[in-house]
């Protein structure tokens, strides 16, 4: 009965974590899990919806509503299942924003091909980050602090244009005085070709 869910299809250590965050921004998601004792440990911890089966059956697909969902994660360990879930979700669903794990390299343009919006490697990643701290650890740091939301009063997220109210469209950054008027600090600018203004300036409609 879910609509403009998101279906979360592994429940390894990246997909806890992609349930977590789902569940603490306050998103609709259901997991796809064939491990019965996984979903037996979980499901008496958290407040979690599975769905017992394998994400690669379009059965199981199917039964999580991918007709209705904003949204697949595939979290699954091997790169050849995520392939082919990603291949089956956007043959159900051309609008579904499909967001996809990759191990290897030489996954990511087939990953894409088959039809996923992101290829995330989360081992590369990982890796980049602990690099940073060294060489920036301040700038990784306040990234950190942003990440976690609501954190030092801090917290990053995005508004378009149709979100905005009717007043407030069609005028300048500077007209809008975003930061005066709402503590709102406009840290960038995406363009409808999908470029995007870094810092933009007042002057910016």
């Amino acid at each position: 009965k879910m609509q403009n869910h998101v279906i979360i299809c592994g429940f390894g250590r990246v997909g806890m974590q992609v349930a977590k965050d789902l569940n603490e921004a306050g998103h609709d998601f259901v997991i796809l899990e064939k491990n019965e004792e996984v979903i037996e440990h979980w499901s008496t911890h958290e407040e979690y919806l599975f769905i017992k089966g394998d994400s690669t059956n379009d059965e199981v697909l199917d039964r999580a509503g991918i007709q209705y969902a904003s949204a697949v994660i595939t979290c699954m360990p091997k790169d050849a299942d995520n392939i082919y879930v990603v291949l089956a979700s956007r043959e159900k669903n051309d609008h579904v924003l499909i967001v996809s794990r990759a191990s290897l390299n030489t996954s990511v343009s087939k990953l894409r091909m088959a039809g996923a919006n992101n290829v995330i490697m989360p081992d590369s990643i990982g890796g980049s980050h602990m690099a940073s701290l060294i060489s920036n650890p301040d700038v990784m740091e306040f990234l950190d602090i942003i990440r976690a939301q609501g954190s030092l009063g801090a917290n990053m997220d995005t508004v378009t244009y149709d979100q905005l109210p009717s007043g407030l469209r069609d005028k300048t950054i500077g007209e809008l005085e975003s930061h005066k008027v709402t503590g709102v600090t406009i840290i960038g600018f995406r363009e409808k070709d999908g470029e995007y203004q870094i810092n933009p300036s007042e002057s910016t409609t």
